[in-house]
């Protein structure tokens, strides 16, 4: 069995990129110039969907566009909080279930955990938190976690 630790994974579908990368443009940006404004962004978006496990990327994007029809704000919110939280816990629960036995796995883990809540800002902050929702902000910031990230060493 190989572990997503080390291996990207292979559920990554069109799909789920496609929401990622349309949800991933600033406030206000029509649809259609989407592609041209965050075009140099999508590498970094495809990177930041890979950190996350794939099962907690489909549960997380589904959670959020069901609970949008949740008539009560409040609900709403609390709805929003629980699913994020328990997605959040679930990612490092999920990554070290899936390593393999007698390797490396921390680093990763904590790296993938920590790109969650950057990846959920991206891809729903506008739904959740949209009066401290800022798209170049979120673009800005998956761009950095990716590079940072990018620079730590992970052991094989």
């Amino acid at each position: 069995m190989s572990s997503r630790l080390y291996y990207p994974p292979e559920t990554a579908t069109p799909a789920t990129l496609a929401t990622t990368q349309a949800t991933a443009r600033a406030p206000g940006t029509p649809a259609a110039a989407a592609p041209a404004a965050s075009g140099a962004a999508s590498e970094f978006t495809q990177k930041m969907v890979k950190m996350v496990p794939a099962e907690l990327v489909t549960a997380y994007t589904a959670a959020v566009a069901v609970i949008s029809d949740v008539a009560s704000d409040k609900a709403r919110m609390i709805a929003y909080a629980i699913t994020f939280v328990v997605c959040l816990v679930l990612t490092p629960v999920y990554l070290n279930n899936e390593a393999e036995p007698g390797r490396p796995k921390w680093t990763h883990i904590i790296i993938s955990t920590l790109a969650f809540p950057v990846w959920a800002y991206l891809v729903s902050g506008n739904q959740i938190m949209p009066a401290y929702y800022n798209g170049s902000i979120a673009l800005l910031a998956t761009i950095l976690f990716s590079v940072v990230t990018g620079a730590i060493p992970l052991k094989k």
